[in-house]
C-alpha cells in the first residue's frame, strides 16, 4: 500500500534522524547498515505498540530490505540531505548540515514525540558501533515480529526464514498507543524542508528580506 504524505514525512523525519545519530557512533555508515538500523528501531516500536516508522520489510540477501527506505534514502540524496560516497562494495552515508541540524530545527516535532527518537538513540548506541558482520549476525539471530504474531510453538530466527520473506509491518494507527504525530503547519513546512529547490528558493527570500532596508514612517503610509 503506498504511503501517504503524513506518513511519508514522518518516516523521512525518524530517518533523518536515524542517520545524524548513528553518523555520530559509527565509522562507516552503509546503507546495508542503516536499512539493519532502521529495521531494529522500528521492531522496537512495534514491541511496544507504537506507530513511528512504518515501513515494510521483507529478507533479501543482507537481510532486513525496506523498499521505501531505499526510496527516501535516494530522495535524501536529491535534496541535499545526506551524501554518498562510494568505497569498495559499499556506500558511505554522510550527513549534511541540515540532516544534522532536524532535531533542533524541528523542536517542536521532537519534543512531542521523544519516545520514537529516545528508542532510535538507545538502538544505535548499541547496534551502530558493531562492524558489519557483527551486526548482520545480531539481525539474523533476531525472530520476526510476523511470525511471532502468528502465535506458533517455534519462532524461526530471521536467517532460517526464505528469501522475501515478510518480516516486519507497521502496526495500524487505532491499534496502537502511541502515534508519531504532526500538525497541518508542520507538515507543509517538512515538505519544504525535504525538497532542496523550495529549500533553496525559500532560503535565498529568507536571506534577501534580511537585505532589504526597513521602510521609514512616511515610505509606508
Amino acid at each position: 500500500m503506498p504511503r501517504s504524505l503524513v506518513t511519508k514525512l514522518i518516516d523521512q523525519f525518524l530517518l533523518a534522524y536515524t542517520i545524524g545519530d548513528a553518523h555520530k557512533r559509527s565509522r562507516f555508515l552503509s546503507e546495508t547498515e542503516l536499512q539493519k538500523l532502521t529495521f531494529i528501531s522500528e521492531k522496537e516500536m512495534v514491541k511496544k505498540n507504537e506507530k513511528g516508522f512504518n515501513y515494510y520489510f521483507i529478507k533479501l540477501y543482507y537481510g532486513p530490505y525496506s523498499p521505501d527506505l531505499k526510496a527516501d534514502l535516494n530522495h535524501f540524496v536529491k535534496s541535499g540531505i545526506v551524501e554518498t560516497e562510494s568505497i569498495k562494495t559499499a556506500t558511505k552515508i554522510v550527513p549534511t548540515q541540515r540532516c544534522l541540524s532536524i532535531f533542533k530545527d524541528f523542536g517542536s516535532i521532537s519534543m512531542r514525540n521523544r519516545s520514537f527518537l529516545k528508542t532510535i538513540t538507545e538502538v544505535n548506541r548499541r547496534y551502530a558501533p558493531l562492524d558489519f558482520k557483527k551486526l548482520l549476525s545480531s539481525v539474523y539471530r533476531m525472530q520476526s515480529p510476523m511470525e511471532i504474531y502468528e502465535k506458533r510453538r517455534k519462532h524461526p530466527t530471521i536467517s532460517q526464514l526464505p528469501m522475501r520473506a515478510p518480516l516486519l509491518k507497521p502496526i495500524p494507527k487505532e491499534k496502537a498507543s502511541r502515534v508519531f504525530t504532526i500538525t497541518p503547519a508542520e507538515i507543509a513546512t517538512l515538505e519544504i524542508y525535504f525538497d532542496e529547490e523550495a529549500f533553496n528558493s525559500l532560503s535565498k527570500a529568507t536571506e534577501s528580506a534580511k537585505k532589504k532596508p526597513l521602510l521609514s514612517f512616511d515610505e509606508v503610509f
